[in-house]
């Protein structure tokens, strides 16, 4: 490095008295120093400050922030997964925004009394980090034994849910609930949600049951969440109809 320090963001000797911070919406590192130090304020990875107590007293540390792209607007699959025809109380669990369904918990006994889906943050590069997670609302009264949470592998999302159950006015119940999972790059080509992989179950501890369907995200789509109906009085408060809620990748 010469005396009068290296340029960085169009500063001339940017390293030479001055604090030098990585931008918070830089994820990983840039073995490029070119590209990394940048021409000018808005294609450099780093801020050039004057020195100052805050900004040294953060030097070593790097909070980042990084901006979540737009999904579009929020669409349900096409298919219902609907054991029963005791239905009673709707229910709606979205990811926030910005994030994406990777995973589901819930509650089990004999039948699944409770499911929610774990959601990530979805980044630049549509890559899901696997930080920050957080729940979505409960579909379903139940307590029963805790079970998951069950999901996708890193760099894949759900584009639906797979179900079994039983049938029958007053007994129809999920006996096991499976999360379909893509990889981002493929939802972002369009690839069919036929394709997705089963990524685990969540089971209930009766016998399985022998009606099976799929609630799926159409291509293109990824999954933000879930709807459904419960019924707090049979079975402990059991899932009773679950459906995919869904939002485009632009």
């Amino acid at each position: 490095m010469s005396s009068a320090g290296w340029s960085i963001a169009g500063v001339s000797g940017a390293t030479l008295d001055h604090v030098v911070k990585r931008k918070s919406s830089i994820l990983k590192g840039n073995t490029d120093w070119a590209s990394s130090a940048g021409t000018n304020t808005a294609d450099s990875e780093w801020e050039v400050l004057t020195p100052s107590s805050t900004n040294i007293a953060t030097l070593g540390s790097h909070t980042y922030a990084p901006v979540c792209p737009t999904l579009g607007a929020a669409t349900s699959a096409a298919q219902d997964l609907d054991p029963s025809a005791t239905n009673t109380l709707a229910a709606t669990a979205p990811c926030p925004d910005g994030y994406v369904a990777t995973a589901l918990a819930g509650t089990t006994s004999t039948v699944i009394e409770s499911v929610h889906a774990v959601c990530e943050p979805i980044f630049l590069s549509w890559l899901v980090l696997g930080r920050d997670t957080t729940a979505t609302a409960t579909i379903g009264a139940g307590t029963g034994t805790a079970a998951g949470p069950v999901g996708c592998n890193p760099g894949e999302a759900m584009v639906g849910v797979e179900g079994l159950w039983t049938s029958g006015v007053g007994t129809g119940s999920f006996t096991e609930l499976v999360p379909l999972c893509l990889s981002l790059k493929s939802i972002a080509t369009d690839a069919s949600p036929d394709g997705a992989a089963r990524r685990g179950a969540i089971d209930g501890s009766g016998t399985p049951g022998a009606n099976t369907g799929k609630t799926l995200c159409a291509a293109g789509e990824v999954m933000t969440g879930l709807s459904g109906f419960t019924d707090p009085v049979l079975a402990g408060g059991r899932v009773t109809e679950l459906r995919a809620s869904c939002r485009p990748i632009p």
